[in-house]
């Protein structure tokens, strides 16, 4: 729960956040995005874009900033979610209150998002 649980309730954050738009607004936004160099920029390791890159993503992506500010809200959300999986009770007497304020977050997700919750 504290590696890949975390990381994969992360992920499932965008798959929420991908039921919540329509999808030619996504692929509009994706196809929009300079992809070659986001891609070099993530397999050196880093999620963190030099500021020309990051200039470059709102000039290519003008006409999609709403989209592209929601996207980075939801990665604030899965950031969350991840930090709580992080601090997975390691004994059974704590995983109630863990659940009760996990379900707290992932009903902000949804709310924030505009999904309908999956639960």
């Amino acid at each position: 729960m504290e590696h890949f649980g975390g990381r994969y309730a992360a992920l499932d954050v965008y798959n929420i956040f991908s039921t919540a738009y329509d999808l030619d607004d996504l692929l509009a936004l994706i196809g929009a995005m300079p992809g070659e160099r986001i891609s070099e920029a993530l397999y050196s390791g880093s999620a963190d874009f030099d500021i020309w890159l990051k200039l470059r993503v709102l000039y290519e992506t003008y006409g999609h900033w709403g989209t592209l500010k929601n996207l980075y809200d939801a990665k604030q959300l899965a950031d969350r979610l991840l930090e709580h999986y992080e601090d997975y009770p390691s004994s059974p007497d704590g995983f109630e209150s863990w659940r009760s304020r996990r379900d707290d977050i992932m009903d902000d997700i949804y709310a924030e998002v505009g999904a309908e919750p999956k639960y």
